[in-house]
């Protein structure tokens, strides 16, 4: 019975795995400058006021990572840790088909 856990994966196994992961570099160009994008494994921490917006950012950058290229996205995939279980799928599905009409 192998379940796949206990295999352990040396360095250059993980640099060879991860080497061809797609940019972030146009993840949202307005948002982060050329010489500060996030790179894999970076957390984006986004904080303020109650209804400035900080939510839909959030959704919009969701958007942009998961939708495929060819759509005007960056086909990565996206970590969402959800701690208090307000992540809303149906908000998420109307920012994709909203930014799928806008790129």
């Amino acid at each position: 019975m192998s379940d796949g856990f206990g295999k352990a994966e040396s360095g250059a196994q993980l640099l060879a795995r991860l080497e061809g992961r797609s940019s972030l570099r146009n993840l949202e160009p307005y948002l982060f400058a050329d010489e500060g994008f996030p790179i894999h494994g970076d957390v984006i921490e986004f904080h303020g006021p109650e209804g400035s917006g900080k939510t839909e950012m959030l959704y919009h950058l969701i958007s942009r990572c998961i939708l495929p290229k060819s759509g005007g996205g960056l086909e990565v995939e996206v970590m969402f840790i959800d701690t208090d279980y307000h992540f809303d799928m149906l908000r998420l599905m109307y920012n994709l088909c909203g930014a799928e009409t806008q790129y």
